[in-house]
């Protein structure tokens, strides 16, 4: 079978074994072996209790030395227990340990932690400390991850691997359908023949035109078939914000590249996309 490469203008074509259960089998494996490892900085770069704040705040700033929005304090005995970020140093003097914040349990993480689980409890802290026996230190910190990582592959290789599992499903469901013959999906046939066309497969069966639908369209269809049910019941709005979600990773866009200023508009856009596709995952009836 066929999938496409989904995109408001059209499909480009590219031939995967959809129905073969070693094509999930790696969706699977991909997903589990993704862990809080792959996206955190190591080693963790630390400052002593008694850094001076103004030479800090300089070596810190952004498009510094090391442009880095969050210092852990380690102290004598080799433990992180502080954490010094670049927006308190403002303007301020003094040694670092005046302007340090507390780190509490939800900071820290295993490297071992899943990649979705690691971005779930991003979501609720500015940064996460990863810990491993390989630490060679006392609390076992080795690493350090901020919204900004976010940002990095295996992110986006997590979300695609879904992404793919959800229209690999989806189109497998309208495959084995009668749609192209359904009134309520008319709107839909007419878009597939249109791509065919501008793809140039006039002769491509009839009964292959889900070919050429997005992941909109086949949801869509699916829906209408009784094979995608929303928990929420709701689908206007979500369906756009999937193709969305789906053509930001199929062109490589930062996400939250619009609130760049604002580091936790990436986490944000980050959880959102995962929400959607986690949504329509849900929706679809096997």
């Amino acid at each position: 079978m066929k999938g496409t490469c989904d995109d408001g203008a059209g499909a480009t074509e590219v031939r995967v074994g959809l129905n073969s259960s070693s094509f999930r089998r790696v969706l699977v494996e991909t997903e589990a072996s993704l862990t809080a490892s792959h996206i955190a900085s190591f080693p963790v770069w630390c400052c002593t209790p008694g850094r001076d704040i103004q030479a800090l705040r300089e070596e810190i700033a952004p498009g510094g030395q090391k442009d880095y929005s969050h210092v852990p304090i380690r102290d004598e005995h080799g433990h992180i227990r502080l954490v010094v970020h670049r927006d308190d140093l403002v303007r301020k003097t003094g040694l670092a340990c005046d302007h340090a914040r507390e780190i509490g349990a939800g900071h820290k993480l295993e490297a071992s932690t899943s990649l979705l689980e690691t971005i779930g409890r991003l979501k609720l802290q500015g940064f996460l400390l990863v810990t491993s026996v390989e630490s060679g230190q006392p609390d076992r910190v080795s690493g350090i991850i901020n919204h900004a990582d976010l940002q990095k592959l295996p992110v986006r290789l997590l979300l695609f691997a879904r992404l793919s599992e959800l229209e690999a499903t989806l189109r497998e469901i309208v495959a084995h359908s009668d749609w192209p013959s359904r009134k309520d999906c008319l709107n839909e046939k007419k878009y597939a023949e249109s791509q065919r066309q501008r793809h140039r497969a006039e002769t491509l069966p009839l009964e292959q035109l889900e070919q050429y639908l997005n992941i909109t369209g086949l949801a869509t269809v699916a829906h209408r078939l009784g094979r995608f049910k929303p928990p929420d019941g709701v689908i206007d709005g979500r369906l756009e914000s999937l193709r969305v979600v789906r053509n930001h990773i199929a062109h490589g866009l930062d996400f939250g590249a619009d609130d760049a200023a604002n580091p936790a508009g990436t986490v944000h856009a980050v959880r959102e996309a995962f929400d959607v596709v986690e949504w329509a995952i849900k929706a679809v009836v096997e």
